[in-house]
């Protein structure tokens, strides 16, 4: 069996006699298992995301109403015209 005279059907008949097997198609298989379920686990994950309400989030910019530029939304003072902004507490 060792010297390479016999002839085996499977895999697991050589093994019981004891044969060198190289067993890559397991190999191929559970990698190929691994992928598509990754792959599916990415692409729920992502459609559970997109899905998901986004939160009420408070506004980054407002308007200078002395120059009408984007400014931040907490600047006490507009960069462009210098005018002193009041804040609105609420």
């Amino acid at each position: 069996a060792r010297d390479g005279s016999a002839a085996f059907n499977t895999p697991a008949d050589a093994a019981k006699a004891g044969a060198i097997t190289w067993n890559y198609g397991n190999f191929i298989t559970l990698v190929i298992n691994f992928l598509i379920v990754a792959g599916a686990v990415f692409l729920l994950v992502r459609l559970m995301n997109k899905m998901r309400e986004p939160g009420t989030k408070e506004p980054d910019k407002k308007d200078c109403p002395a120059c009408a530029m984007q400014i931040p939304f907490k600047a006490v003072r507009c960069p462009y015209c210098t005018t002193e902004l009041t804040r609105v507490v609420g």
